[in-house]
């Protein structure tokens, strides 16, 4: 059904005239507020991009994540087991980041590092890797990453899948979510997905259980590689990172219910990452996702503009 055939049904429900030149407004009166639809409607390469191979190997770099203000950013190093901080003097903008000469290192609890994730105080950090466990640190100092510490707690999720390679939570801490490249048979859940999990206490794994809900990520074919996915603060979108061969895109998926996974579904809406990053590892974003940010095993990370996510 069009968009104009909705709002007719939804005039005809509410028994009033449809202002046919006024579409979604009666009388010059607000008849309701179109649903915002994002898109992946052009969607671009910025030509930004920041060179990580000063601190990270060739081929090592894994995921990102990004102060809420855009002012700064930490990447996981998968053969040191490191996290480095980097500082952007222009908020979002990729060609103003620098190292800030932080880091930290997990490999004490994980010797193979692919995710990350950190709280919106910045005090509350964690990572997902090859040991099919969350683990959490705390920061002494808000957004330091030198001043992490190990908090002795963890979250297993081999129950459910192997080899996490992103995580991420609900900005209020009670929900968090696994990315998972898994693609042996052992487990009788899908391979290559998104896996959900309840907080009964808000940030602390310790009180996670899993929801019994997860995504099927592979939008194109069963060889799919999903690396990452964030999700809209409204819990409705998801935008993810593939890297299987031929499969180097930004994928688009939509909940119909809010948070639920069980309900997602391919937009089959894509966007070519392959001429920048032809292996995509860590994906991150602004607060509306209307700038992106992908890193690539290269030791290198791009920056993109989607103008279909910024709201009318």
């Amino acid at each position: 059904m069009s968009h104009r055939d909705n709002l007719i049904k939804k005039n005809k429900e509410l028994s009033k005239p449809l202002d046919m030149f006024n579409v979604g407004f009666v009388g010059g009166d607000t008849l309701y507020s179109p649903p915002f639809e994002r898109s992946l409607d052009n969607a671009a390469y910025a030509n930004l991009d920041l060179y990580l191979g000063s601190q990270i190997s060739s081929n090592q770099a894994r995921g990102v994540e990004m102060k809420p203000d855009g002012t700064k950013m930490y990447v996981c190093d998968t053969t040191g087991n490191d996290i480095y901080q980097y500082n952007l003097s222009t908020a979002f903008d990729l060609s103003s980041a620098s190292y800030a000469s932080k880091t930290f290192d997990v490999g004490s609890q994980d010797n193979d590092i692919e995710g990350l994730s950190i709280d919106t105080t910045g005090t509350k950090l964690f990572i997902v890797g090859s040991n099919d466990r969350v683990y959490y640190y705390t920061l002494s100092t808000a957004w330091d990453i030198s001043t992490a510490s190990y908090s002795n707690t963890s979250f297993s999720f081999q129950s459910q899948t192997r080899y996490g390679s992103d995580i991420w939570f609900k900005a209020d801490g009670t929900r968090m979510f696994i990315v998972s490249r898994y693609n042996g048979q052992a487990l009788s859940v899908p391979r290559n997905g998104m896996f959900s999990y309840t907080l009964s206490t808000a940030w602390d794994i310790s009180t996670a259980s899993y929801d019994s809900k997860y995504l099927l990520m592979e939008p194109e074919s069963a060889d799919g590689n999903p690396q990452a996915a964030i999700i809209t603060s409204d819990g409705k979108c998801i935008l993810s990172i593939d890297n299987a061969s031929g499969h180097n895109k930004l994928y688009k998926w939509t909940m119909t219910t809010p948070w639920d996974l069980s309900t997602g579904s391919y937009d089959s809406e894509s966007l070519d990452i392959s001429s920048q990053a032809s292996s995509a590892r860590g994906l991150t974003g602004n607060a509306d996702f209307s700038k992106v940010y992908i890193v690539n095993t290269s030791s290198q990370m791009y920056q993109y503009t989607l103008p279909g996510f910024v709201a009318p």
